[in-house]
């Protein structure tokens, strides 16, 4: 959650934060407090979570992966829902899918990089993202300009040339024929 929507909801903060949160666009962004225990409604359900606080302009709430585990949560992307399932009971919610606007990040104070991971043992992962913000279709999102294209065949000439140019080879070969 960022500091505006934690202002707009007029919620407090419960204690520090250990967390380092990798955004979307791949920077990293130290979590600057935590809210315990906040209870969460989605319909009928209450889940209560463990909410970081990151530093933006943005009023922006959103639920990651872990979260997503914790209520065994699954995105039907044909139907454009998702089933929340906690506790013994489900909900299912629509959701939408759009082309986001960035989120600008505030920088609220300065570490090393290096001395801050050191101590810390952190698996990357690659994400590729798109600056791309035009309207897109199903049939532009399948378009491939090289469907229709087939790579050149390859031949190894380098044994022929090697004995047109070894008149020995050349020789000992015409001598079999």
């Amino acid at each position: 959650m960022t500091t505006a929507m934690m202002k707009t909801l007029k919620l407090t903060i419960d204690g520090p934060s250990e967390y380092v949160i990798k955004t979307a666009n791949g920077t990293r962004v130290r979590s600057l407090r935590e809210i315990q225990n906040l209870p969460l409604k989605v319909r009928n359900l209450i889940i209560k979570t463990n909410v970081q606080i990151i530093e933006s302009s943005d009023s922006v709430f959103i639920l990651g992966n872990n979260w997503m585990r914790k209520v065994n949560a699954a995105l039907d992307w044909d139907k454009k829902t998702l089933t929340i399932r906690y506790n013994g009971r489900s909900t299912t919610v629509p959701v939408i899918f759009t082309l986001p606007k960035p989120i600008k990040m505030k920088q609220s104070f300065e570490y090393d990089d290096k001395e801050e991971y050191e101590s810390e043992e952190l698996e990357e992962a690659q994400i590729y993202m798109s600056d791309f913000s035009g309207y897109s279709t199903e049939e532009s999102l399948e378009f491939n300009p090289w469907e229709n294209e087939i790579s050149p065949a390859h031949q190894n000439n380098e044994d022929e040339e090697l004995e047109e140019s070894n008149s020995a080879i050349y020789l000992a070969q015409a001598e079999d024929h």
